[in-house]
C-alpha cells in the first residue's frame, strides 16, 4: 500500500512512494511471492481503503502497509503487514536512519523488509495449510504441508512423510521447482543418516531431481542455491556449484536460504568467509524456519576451525531443535576434542537410536579429509581410545 507520509511536508511525498516501489521490487524477486506491481497500489494513495478491502480489490491475502516521517537530517519508516482476510497484523517494524544518501535509505530498508516478509508470509501460509485436509489440497499447499514438517525436525517419519506430500505435488504439477528441490533435500536426509533402503538409487533420485528443478526453475534464487549445494555433495566432477550460487546471490540478495547455502559451500576453501556467509543468513531470518539449518553449517565451520567449544554449543542447539544423527556425530566429536568425555559419550550413546549407519559413511565426512579426520579423531575420544595430537580450542 502507499506509504504514509507524516512529515508534514508534501514535497517528501517522492521518498514515500519511493520507499514503496523498492520494497515492491524487492519482494518481487522471491518466486514464493506473488506481488501486486507498485503501480496498482499507489492507486489507492490518499483513500481511506481497509486491508480487506485492498484484499478482494487486487485479490491478495496479505497487505503492507507504512509510514514514512522525516525531522531534518534522519527518517524513521514504520511497516506492517496485515492479513486481509480479518485485517490482524502478522509483523511490524520500525526503521531509522540518515538521509545521507536517499536510495541507500531505500535499498537498505527494502531489502531489510522484503528478507524479513518472504520467509513471514511463508510462515503464515504453512500454518494455514496444515489446518487443511490433504486429500483437498492442491500442488502448492501440500508443498507448504511438507515445508511444516521439514521446517524444525529432521526426524526420519517426518522426512517420508513429506516426501510423501512432495511426490503427490510433482504428480499434480511435474514443473513446481520448490517441491522438486525440497524432495531432493528429503532424499539427501535419507541419504545422509542411512534412512534409505537403497542408497545409491536415493543418491541417483537427489541428482535427477536437482537437475529437473534447475530445469523448470532456473529463475528462482532459493532453488538455485539448493540446487548448488545438493549437486556439489552428491554429482561428481561437477563445476558450476559456485557459478549456481553466484547466479543466485545476483538474483536475490536478500533471500537467507542463498547465503546459508553459499557459506555451506566455502566451509572448506574459505571457513572464514562461510562463517561471514552464515552469520548474514541469521541475521536475514533470525528466527524463522531455517534457524536448524543455519547452527549446523555455523558449527561445521566452527567445527572445522578447531574452535570445538562453540561448534558444541551450536550443535547442542541443534539436536534439540532436530533428532538428527549427524548431529550428535559431531556434537560428541567436539566435546571429545574438549576433554568433555562424559558428555561426548552421552551424545554418541543418543547415535545408534536413531540410526544403524556408521559415522564413517556420513556424506558430510567424505567432503572434506580435514572434517573427516577431525570428527574421527573426536568420535575416538569420545569412546576412550588415545587422543591423538589434537589441536587447541580456540
Amino acid at each position: 500500500m502507499p506509504f504514509a507520509n507524516l512529515s508534514g511536508d508534501p514535497e517528501q511525498d517522492y521518498f514515500a512512494d519511493g520507499m514503496v516501489v523498492e520494497i515492491a521490487a524487492a519482494l518481487s524477486r522471491f518466486k514464493s511471492i506473488f506481488v501486486i506491481a507498485s503501480g496498482s497500489t499507489l492507486s489507492f494513495k490518499g483513500k481511506a481503503v481497509s486491508p480487506q478491502e485492498v484484499g478482494r480489490q487486487l485479490g491478495v491475502r496479505y497487505v503492507l502497509e507504512g509510514s514514512v516521517r522525516k525531522a531534518g537530517n534522519r527518517v524513521r519508516i514504520a511497516v506492517q503487514l496485515m492479513d486481509a482476510a480479518d485485517g490482524s497484523q502478522t509483523w511490524s517494524n520500525r526503521f531509522e536512519d540518515t538521509l545521507e544518501d536517499v536510495f541507500e535509505v531505500q535499498d537498505k530498508v527494502a531489502l531489510s523488509v522484503a528478507s524479513v516478509i518472504e520467509p513471514t508470509v511463508q510462515a503464515a501460509e504453512v500454518r494455514r495449510a496444515s489446518r487443511r485436509p490433504t486429500e483437498n489440497m492442491g500442488s502448492y499447499d501440500l508443498y507448504l504441508r511438507a515445508r511444516a514438517l521439514r521446517q524444525d525436525n529432521f526426524s526420519r517419519a517426518e522426512t517420508l512423510e513429506a516426501l510423501d506430500l512432495l511426490n503427490r505435488a510433482i504428480a499434480i504439477d511435474p514443473d513446481f521447482g520448490p517441491a522438486l528441490i525440497l524432495a531432493a533435500q528429503c532424499h539427501h536426509n535419507l541419504f545422509t543418516n542411512g534412512w534409505s533402503d537403497d542408497s545409491e538409487a536415493g543418491r541417483r533420485q537427489i541428482i535427477a531431481l536437482a537437475h529437473r528443478a534447475l530445469k523448470v526453475a532456473g529463475d528462482d534464487a532459493d532453488v538455485l542455491a539448493s540446487v548448488a549445494l545438493w549437486l556439489s555433495m552428491h554429482e561428481q566432477g561437477l563445476d558450476t556449484p559456485r557459478n549456481l550460487i553466484d547466479r543466485a546471490m545476483a538474483l536475490n540478495p536478500g533471500s537467507s536460504l542463498v547465503w546459508q547455502w553459499s557459506g555451506s559451500l566455502l566451509t572448506q576453501s574459505n571457513p572464514g568467509l562461510a562463517a561471514e556467509h552464515i552469520e548474514t543468513a541469521m541475521r536475514l531470518d533470525p528466527i524463522g524456519s531455517n534457524r536448524a539449518g543455519q547452527v549446523f553449517n555455523m558449527g561445521i565451520v566452527r567445527f572445522l576451525q578447531q574452535r570445538y567449544s562453540e561448534a558444541a554449543s551450536l550443535f547442542t542447539e541443534y539436536v534439540q531443535r532436530t533428532d538428527n544423527p549427524v548431529g550428535y556425530a559431531y556434537l560428541a566429536a567436539s566435546y571429545g576434542h574438549l576433554g568433555r568425555l562424559d558428555e561426548a559419550k552421552s551424545a554418541l550413546a543418543r547415535r545408534p537410536e536413531l540410526t544403524s549407519s556408521p559415522v564413517g559413511s556420513s556424506i558430510f565426512l567424505n567432503r572434506d579429509p580435514k572434517i573427516r579426520q577431525a570428527l574421527l579423531d573426536g568420535i575416538g575420544m569420545a569412546e576412550g581410545k588415545t587422543p591423538p595430537d589434537a589441536a587447541e580450542d580456540g
